[in-house]
């Protein structure tokens, strides 16, 4: 009986440090194919080095990471898609991403219900971090650039008429919109 106990309890030791070890699993959604994916090849040559490094150096805890790629094409429909395969692996902690604010959107809801967090590093729709304890976003906003673009026009370069051009996105849009708004009270 008591090696019976004993070789259990080795088996439970052994199971805890091989659990110990797994690695840390971290998403990545973004555009990794299409008109879009020259962004999401930036990011993803950015999170291989940071995940390169830290593996080199004995991972976090002994523990090395591994990336998982979503690929969302900046579409919403997409986007969705990879969020719910993501939330829905236990072994994702946090993904990085999505790109694109209208992707980042539909996957918010997404992460938000499964409390899995996100940060997207180029998403500025101003709505991106609303509402979600579990999103977040490492870039400015469009009201900011948008602000910061008309000040600049009065203040620095010290011109009271513009003529705007703008992607019809919805990027382009919202810096279209904080810019004007902005212009209309302070330039015109």
């Amino acid at each position: 009986m008591k090696k019976i106990l004993l070789i259990s309890v080795f088996i439970l030791i052994l199971s805890g440090l091989v659990l110990a070890l797994e690695p840390i699993r971290i998403g990545i959604a973004g555009p990794f194919s299409g008109s879009l994916a020259g962004y999401g090849e930036m990011v993803k040559g950015g999170v291989e080095i940071m995940a390169e490094e830290v593996n080199k150096s004995g991972g976090i805890k002994g523990r090395k990471i591994e990336l998982v790629f979503g690929d969302d094409l900046c579409s919403p429909k997409d986007a969705a898609s990879v969020a719910q395969k993501f939330a829905s692996d236990k072994s994702i902690c946090i993904v990085i991403g999505h790109l694109c604010s209208s992707s980042t959107l539909a996957a918010k809801p997404i992460y938000k219900m499964l409390k899995l967090p996100a940060i997207s590093p180029c998403s500025t729709n101003v709505t991106v971090c609303e509402g979600s304890d579990y999103m977040f976003r490492d870039v400015y906003r469009d009201d900011f650039q948008g602000i910061f673009m008309a000040r600049y026009v009065k203040d620095i370069l010290k011109l009271n008429k513009v003529a705007i051009f703008y992607d019809n996105d919805d990027y382009g849009i919202g810096l279209k919109n904080a810019f004007s708004s902005e212009a209309q009270e302070n330039l015109i």
